[in-house]
């Protein structure tokens, strides 16, 4: 979560909303109840991993996922 410190800046500073969790499950709920502009995702989640989210989230979103991780 301290990595998406910088990028949140980022973001912020270009009228860009940032919604921040940690847990690959509030991520999937988040994202398919939201009319979200984009996703940033991290690969490396608790519960469920980036790539089980991505492809959840695919089945219902046709909006950009970006993934990003530490690996």
């Amino acid at each position: 979560m301290e990595d998406l410190a910088g990028i949140s800046r980022i973001l912020d500073k270009n009228s860009i909303a940032l919604s921040v969790d940690s847990s690959g499950k509030t991520i999937y709920q988040y994202g398919s109840a939201t009319e979200a502009d984009g996703i940033l995702l991290d690969l490396m989640l608790p519960g469920i991993d980036g790539f089980t989210v991505c492809r959840k989230l695919r089945e219902t979103l046709d909006i950009p996922i970006l993934m990003v991780t530490a690996r």
